[in-house]
């Protein structure tokens, strides 16, 4: 079976996902295929933000040059299967560093309400993990335009199928109990919570974390399986207290 063929010929969450935004009448752009939504959209800036639009979706189907943090790619699942997509804003200052970390907690607030009854948890800075194994990214790039910045919010989530070779990958799919399938109003509503949880994050982008981010960052820390260490405390900068020590959460 090749990259472009789709598990599900009736569903594919791109598109599905472009028609909830024309829906709202949100400003969205959507490929069949691109390299990657973030580099679109970092080199169409002018467009998304045009006639002082203060918000722009990205989305595609399938990328062939997806992005992580770093120096890491997203690898894309077969065509129609995963979310990659942009969620763009425009701010009047530049962000606080911690803000993936509110995007995270938006994620999986987001999450965790649609689906209450699968093991999500967080990785540190910014993976969402689901029955232990990774289901989804994000890769938050700022850039300065005068007086303003664009927030450019990547997010990779696997909900139909898994990439190839990537044997630490999960899709929401597959996880699902017997007897519940996959439907597209949980999509939906997904995308609902999802978006108010996103930008609420937003416009707290340069505040401290709330007493009620720093418990919920902290219990969905340490849910994560795959982190030994317990975090006794999140820091309104986004610290983190771990074995007495007090570190960034990008070094995790």
């Amino acid at each position: 079976m090749s990259n472009l063929e789709s598990p599900l010929d009736d569903i594919r969450i791109g598109s599905l996902t472009a028609q909830w935004a024309r829906r709202h009448s949100y400003a969205v752009s959507y490929f069949v295929e691109t390299k990657s939504t973030n580099s679109w959209a970092k080199e169409n800036l002018d467009h998304l933000f045009a006639n002082d639009l203060a918000f722009h979706l990205v989305v595609t189907d399938f990328q062939t040059q997806g992005k992580g943090r770093g120096r890491h790619s997203w690898t894309s699942p077969k065509l129609g299967s995963a979310l990659l997509s942009s969620w763009c804003f425009s701010l009047p200052q530049a962000p606080q560093p911690f803000l993936t970390l509110r995007i995270g907690l938006a994620l999986i607030r987001a999450s965790a309400c649609t689906w209450p009854y699968l093991d999500w948890s967080l990785k540190a800075p910014n993976d969402l993990f689901l029955d232990g194994d990774k289901n989804a990214g994000l890769l938050v790039e700022n850039i300065c335009q005068g007086n303003e910045t664009k927030c450019i919010v990547g997010l990779g989530m696997n909900i139909l199928d898994t990439p190839e070779g990537v044997d630490s990958a999960v899709d929401l799919q597959s996880v699902l109990p017997d007897g519940t399938p996959f439907l597209a109003e949980d999509w939906i509503l997904f995308l609902d919570r999802f978006f108010v949880e996103l930008t609420d994050a937003i416009t707290k982008a340069c505040e401290p974390l709330t007493s009620s981010d720093q418990a919920s960052l902290r219990y969905f820390l340490n849910l994560n399986p795959h982190f030994e260490s317990k975090i006794k405390k999140v820091w309104p900068d986004g610290s983190l207290e771990i074995d007495s020590r007090r570190i960034s959460f990008s070094e995790l």
